[in-house]
């Protein structure tokens, strides 16, 4: 028996089950793509809110880096952009030299990027 030759009624129904499987399993496969994916990405995209001064060195003695720094290492699993977070450290590092005898009230938010640097290197293999 051909397609052409099946009712109305059971080609609709069948082709009705075969969208339906195809969307589950769509949606299956997007999901789990996104929750391997979507927090490195994520991460990335916080990490291109680091503020930098006019000589282009990241400030790494504010708050605002230490919060974006910890939430970057909290997120990323460093199996993935490698070459961009070892790019973004070695900024994070050469700000950290800068700044390294700086002191003040920044120095609380100096000692956060610094950890969080040494939690990302450690993620990337480095250290």
């Amino acid at each position: 028996m051909s397609w052409e030759s099946l009712p109305i009624e059971l080609r609709v129904e069948i082709l009705s089950i075969r969208y339906d499987l195809r969307y589950t399993a769509s949606n299956k496969i997007q999901n789990g793509w996104k929750k391997y994916m979507l927090p490195e990405v994520t991460a990335m995209e916080i990490s291109l809110d680091i503020e930098i001064d006019s000589d282009e060195i990241i400030m790494v003695s504010l708050p605002q880096t230490a919060k974006l720094m910890e939430i970057c290492a909290h997120i990323i699993r460093g199996k993935h952009n490698q070459d961009y977070w070892l790019l973004v450290m070695e900024g994070i590092k050469e700000g950290l030299d800068i700044d390294e005898y700086t002191g003040g009230p920044g120095s609380v938010y100096y000692n956060r990027t610094e950890k969080a640097y040494r939690k990302i290197l450690n993620k990337l293999g480095i250290e």
